[in-house]
């Protein structure tokens, strides 16, 4: 649509100047631009997210070792259950709530069924994998192998790593939201794009006639 305008002879000249070729150039250059923003701030929360969901299946598998290391250190039962529920909530269960107890007469509830999985949200995890580091650190003469990956320090790095990932994930994200609704407003509303061809083709009949050659070479654009 945009070269047939510039090739129509008188010049096309709608009532409404934005709808002249010059100004529906510049129109669909914005077009473009929003599309390629968009495209680009896929990608990059398409990587940033991919490296925040990798990070926390390992947080959440480092989360049972650390379970299963201080269980496995009988001088440190006393700690275990907290390190164990901080653990669940790390993989995304928990325990469940004790039910209470039925009216005399009444139907008791049926039990709820034990180990059920719960949705996890990143940012649960981080705070959830807090909780387990905080839980290690009160482990009274807590120690690790090295290459174990679950010292104190090695924890805490991960802790620290995650958040960032978390946070350039959180961040990446509302610029793609943002991103995708500035181009939104190209295609929606009064003046979406659909609109303004529609106006195009309305102005170039009202200028040339029904029957003329302008009208017929903008007539056939799918809108």
């Amino acid at each position: 649509m945009k070269a047939a305008l510039s090739e129509f002879t008188p010049a096309f000249v709608p009532a409404d100047a934005n709808l002249a070729a010059g100004a529906f150039e510049s129109y669909l250059n914005g077009v473009e631009g929003a599309n390629d923003a968009v495209a680009d701030a896929e990608v990059l929360f398409t990587g940033a997210a991919d490296a925040r969901r990798d990070a926390a299946e390992a947080m959440q598998d480092k989360a049972l070792r650390v379970k299963d290391h201080v269980g496995a250190n009988i001088t440190w039962k006393k700690y275990l259950s907290a390190v164990e529920e901080a653990a669940k909530l790390v993989r995304g269960t928990r325990r469940s709530p004790r039910p209470k107890p039925a009216p005399p007469g009444a139907v008791p509830p049926p039990k709820p069924r034990q180990g059920a999985l719960s949705q996890v949200g990143f940012a649960d995890i981080a705070k959830n994998f807090g909780k387990l580091l905080a839980a290690v650190k009160k482990v009274s003469g807590y120690t690790a192998a090295a290459s174990s990956g679950l010292t104190i320090a090695e924890l805490t790095a991960q802790d620290t790593a995650y958040a960032a990932l978390n946070a350039t994930a959180t961040t990446v994200e509302a610029e793609l939201d943002e991103a995708q609704r500035q181009r939104g407003e190209f295609y929606d509303g009064e003046n979406g794009l659909h609109d303004k061809m529609v106006a195009i083709k309305k102005a170039v009949r009202s200028q040339y006639g029904a029957g003329s050659t302008e009208y017929a070479a903008v007539k056939v654009i799918k809108v």
